[in-house]
């Protein structure tokens, strides 16, 4: 599973550039690389629902992309899309940050 996890940061960490560069430069959202993270993703809370911790890397990089979103989308006359991405991310940042504090409820 520890191996697996890291393969997974590493493709997120390589598909990152897919998801920031369209945002940045032409303010579009590249829907197959979002749709393959969000495959990562789901794969991950899988792989972590017993889990107490997850990475520091993958919490962050995570919370880096939803900001840089957020910001971008300040910049673009047609921010939904972009906004639309960003609250799928935040929904995965709850779903990996605050599962195991509800499982203990």
């Amino acid at each position: 599973m520890i191996e697996r996890l890291k393969i997974i940061e590493e493709e997120l960490k390589q598909l990152s550039p897919e998801i920031i560069v369209p945002v940045r430069t032409q303010k579009i959202v590249n829907s197959k690389a979002f749709e393959r993270m969000y495959l990562l993703l789901d794969e991950i809370l899988e792989l972590i629902k017993e889990e107490d911790n997850i990475s520091r890397k993958l919490a962050g990089r995570l919370f880096f992309l939803y900001t840089y979103l957020l910001h971008q989308a300040k910049y673009t006359n047609m921010p939904e899309e972009i906004f639309h991405e960003a609250g799928k991310i935040k929904e995965y940042l709850d779903k990996l940050l605050l599962s195991p504090f509800r499982n203990n409820d």
